[in-house]
């Protein structure tokens, strides 16, 4: 299972959710841009465990995941998690406390899930807790006992000429 933050913007909600992906051995991606310092971010939290994304902006993740893969969640989305075709491969989008883009919601509305009521972070447990159920990879997110993955980040990195 996948978690995607789109253009977050607090790095507090990022290490929560981090911290959780980290607990139940879910991956973490952060789309650009990052409104804090991406480079430095390893999830304070996440304590080494986390599989950690970095994409610059939107087309470097869509380069990287395939559409069909990606259910998006938003307070007013239309649909319950219950309703969506979930894989272990799946991602599951949030764009923080600030909601959709608009340009996403106009794009994908058949893919807009119900984000549940309460905290930001406790609906992105919520949610992630349903789908690993779902998905047959368990229930609520639990302290994983594993050596972390290296961070990895897709498109080009600043700075750094490619070969």
């Amino acid at each position: 299972m996948h978690i995607a933050l789109m253009e977050p913007s607090d790095r507090r909600t990022a290490d929560q959710v981090a911290g959780l992906c980290a607990a139940s051995g879910t991956s973490l991606h952060l789309i650009g841009p990052v409104g804090f310092d991406g480079e430095d971010f390893e999830g304070e939290n996440a304590g080494g465990e986390l599989d950690l994304w970095i994409h610059p902006d939107w087309f470097e993740f869509r380069r990287a995941i395939s559409r069909e893969r990606c259910y998006y969640f938003t307070p007013d989305g239309a649909k319950e998690i219950g309703e969506a075709r979930l894989r272990s491969t799946s991602v599951l989008m949030f764009a923080g406390p600030e909601g959709m883009p608009e340009r996403i919601r106009e794009k994908y509305p058949h893919r807009m899930y119900r984000l549940p009521a309460g905290s930001w972070t406790a609906a992105v447990t919520e949610v992630l807790g349903a789908a690993l159920e779902k998905t047959g990879g368990g229930a609520a997110p639990v302290v994983a006992e594993r050596k972390g993955r290296p961070r990895r980040r897709s498109g080009k990195r600043p700075g750094k000429p490619t070969i």
